[in-house]
């Protein structure tokens, strides 16, 4: 009996922390939604947040940048395939 209570402890004890923590992971940014103020100034990169469970909300966004270099000396050339796909 007392380790199926130990058990009902311990996932209370998980939910209850967790939620009041919420880990931002590399590459991201996480901004705070209150239920009474709108969006918090306070929006997080790569850290740990602390948020009220019921009050705030956390929303991940990623913040990846992707960049395309295209040289001067390209050369478009007429592709049949690629009119034909349109």
């Amino acid at each position: 009996m007392a380790s199926i209570d130990n058990l009902l402890v311990s996932l209370l004890v998980d939910e209850v922390v967790g939620g009041f923590i919420v880990t931002i992971p590399p590459g991201h940014v996480g901004c705070i939604y209150s239920i009474f103020r709108g969006v918090l100034k306070m929006c997080g990169i790569q850290e740990c947040i602390l948020k009220i469970p019921i009050v705030h909300r956390v929303k991940l966004f990623n913040a990846q940048l992707i960049e395309y270099t295209i040289a001067k000396d390209v050369v478009l050339k007429d592709n049949k395939e690629l009119w034909e796909m349109k």
